[in-house]
């Protein structure tokens, strides 16, 4: 059995299937953390690059020089422990529930829409605030 795993894995190698790595699953690296495309033109941010007390999601970045919106994050991209303080941008509406369950800090959002989905996000020690 061991035998069939190594030449089938041998195989998917010569063909050109990979086995997904890590750096694979983490996205693209920008200026404020790493991103996955959504779309051509739109993003979902997946983490900060570093663990930092100031965490900032950017209203787009700049992808091989096209302009990318950031439209929403993931469940767990604030799991790490010393953040204090985020700031979302003016495009980020896409916030799952319970993203924000670790931060015992305040959040700072740009305008209403991002406001309401915060506030649907559901449970947090965190101070929502309006820039």
């Amino acid at each position: 059995m061991k035998k069939l795993i190594t030449w089938l894995m041998l195989g998917c190698l010569l063909i050109g299937f990979g086995v997904p790595t890590q750096a694979a699953h983490q996205g693209i690296k920008t200026k404020y953390g790493y991103i996955e495309l959504y779309d051509p033109d739109t993003a979902i941010y997946i983490k900060p690059v570093r663990n930092q007390r100031i965490v900032r999601v950017p209203d787009q970045v700049v992808v091989d020089g096209y302009n990318v919106r950031i439209i929403g994050v993931k469940r767990k991209a604030f799991k790490l422990k010393r953040i204090r303080t985020i700031y979302l941008g003016k495009n980020v509406f896409l916030i799952p529930k319970k993203t924000f369950k670790r931060v015992k800090g305040k959040v700072i959002v740009k305008n209403k829409m991002t406001w309401q989905a915060v506030k649907r996000s559901g449970n947090g020690k965190f101070r929502l605030m309006m820039k």
